[in-house]
């Protein structure tokens, strides 16, 4: 299903009113039987709570056999390697008009946009901040085990909502 039907299905605002002025959380946000790849966890928004399945941009991406995008080899060799997210860092600083001499060390928040961003331009193309599309569930879910936050209370809470995790402010 792609982003676009997706929206129709599911509005953005996950909590809808009832004529007893009762709020009512939608379904999708209290399990991940609308998960299809086996992979993804509960996200705090409508917008956020996608399975790789759900969108023909990121689907496509999924190896033959396989269930899940995260099981493609350019996200588990490659955006699942500290070295190479640091990597795209320093080379995205070098086409900055001024870029710093020296790149400062990454917290591990940063590494988990770093591989948000990428995951984005590997599947949407090089789209800037101002156009984000929302991330899988399955890969926020592996990237936030693959790079925890030093206090290992790293949650939705922590992170930008999944439709901002593709823009990497920091860098900019």
């Amino acid at each position: 299903m792609d982003q676009h039907l997706y929206e129709e299905k599911h509005p953005r605002s996950s909590v809808k009113k009832e004529d007893s002025s009762e709020a009512k959380v939608d379904p999708r946000l209290k399990n991940t039987e609308w998960c299809t790849c086996g992979n993804c966890i509960l996200l705090p928004t409508l917008t956020e709570s996608i399975c790789c399945r759900e969108v023909v941009e990121i689907a496509s991406r999924i190896p033959d056999g396989a269930s899940c995008v995260c099981d493609d080899p350019y996200v588990t060799k490659m955006l699942k390697d500290r070295k190479h997210l640091i990597f795209l860092y320093h080379f995205v600083l070098s086409d900055l008009p001024n870029p710093p001499e020296v790149a400062r060390e990454l917290s591990e928040s940063e590494i988990r946009m770093l591989a948000y961003r990428a995951f984005s331009c590997w599947v949407y193309g090089n789209f800037g901040p101002e156009n984000c599309e929302p991330i899988p569930s399955c890969f926020v879910s592996l990237i936030r085990q693959t790079f925890p936050s030093p206090d290992h209370k790293c949650n939705a809470h922590h992170d930008n909502p999944a439709s901002e995790m593709g823009a990497v402010d920091f860098l900019y």
